[in-house]
């Protein structure tokens, strides 16, 4: 059996830097501060790391752990971004409690099953003790990411 290498890539929200504004008048409220808050943009992780995915990440076959918060700045879900994605290949999703896309009550047992939507089987992480994947999981991975919002953080790590 094959095991990935491990490698670690941390993406968090990026910003785009405001344009210049003249430093006199610059308190809150003032037209300055409101001119510097409208140039002011922040894309998520997911929309930056597709864009431009690494060289070394294309083709590879993709393991993603995730629930319904990992989404771009339009409500899709990073499951369905990568899926459709030319670069890359979802292979497996895995999925703590609630479900994968966050339909399933708290303590309801999740049994693996086949994501409707892209066709990718789902492995519950959740329930059993288990809690991380096991090497059964993830024997077709290249490349696996995290991919949720935690408290104070949203970040994806990928181990390749």
């Amino acid at each position: 059996m094959r095991t990935p290498t491990s490698a670690l890539l941390l993406f968090v929200a990026c910003a785009t830097p405001p344009s210049p504004v003249p430093a006199s008048g610059g308190g809150a409220g003032s037209p300055n501060a409101t001119a510097r808050a409208a140039v002011m943009t922040v894309r998520p992780g997911i929309e930056t790391f597709l864009s431009d995915v690494p060289e070394r990440l294309r083709g590879k076959r993709v393991g993603l752990i995730t629930n319904q918060s990992g989404i771009d700045a339009s409500g899709t879900p990073d499951i369905d971004l990568i899926a459709r994605h030319k670069d890359l290949k979802l292979v497996t999703l895995l999925t703590p409690e609630h479900g994968i896309r966050g339909n399933v009550e708290a303590g309801e047992k999740i049994s693996d099953e086949i994501d409707p939507k892209t066709g990718v089987t789902i492995h519950s992480l959740y329930g059993a003790g288990r809690g991380e994947p096991t090497p059964e999981m993830l024997k077709d991975v290249d490349v696996s990411w995290l991919r949720r919002i935690v408290p104070r953080a949203s970040c994806m790590r990928s181990s390749l």
